[in-house]
């Protein structure tokens, strides 16, 4: 609920940014040739990503537009190595080759990640239970689903 709620947020965001930069400003808005698509549909499902990030190897496989699977390939220490849950996330293409996809997870993290494609890069966002932020940036590999 609170990553719906966040996605709500950056959503509203967005748009009212865009909003801000034509109809606020005076400018008229070109007419687009063909409306922005933005959809619920994830245009990857199917595939495997691994990154690092912060000591971790992960493999992210987008499993629909509703699931995904993370898994711990390497970890700072042998206990969390292999960890893996199935997390149920809100996911929006923002454009073809962009998506955000935002999870909660068991202990209470919140997880935003924004994937583009066209660059392979993950720029990736979590807020701890206790409160804490942090951002990462990461090169990504994919693969096609086994």
């Amino acid at each position: 609920m609170l990553a719906q709620s966040f996605l709500l947020k950056v959503s509203s965001g967005l748009l009212l940014g865009c909003l801000a930069g034509t109809v606020f400003a005076g400018t008229p808005s070109p007419t687009p040739s063909k409306p922005p698509v933005i959809t619920h549909h994830i245009y990857q499902a199917g595939k495997v990503l691994t990154y690092s990030i912060a000591g971790y190897r992960i493999q992210i496989e987008l499993l629909s537009d509703k699931q995904v699977r993370w898994t711990y390939l390497e970890a700072p220490t042998a206990e969390e190595k292999g960890k893996t849950a199935l997390e149920n996330t809100d996911q929006i293409s923002i454009r073809e080759d962009l998506i955000l996809i935002a999870w909660t997870e068991k202990s209470g993290a919140q997880v935003v990640d924004v994937f583009d494609f066209a660059n392979k890069t993950l720029y990736a966002n979590f807020v701890m239970p206790d409160g804490k932020r942090y951002q990462s940036q990461a090169s990504f590999d994919i693969q096609a689903a086994p």
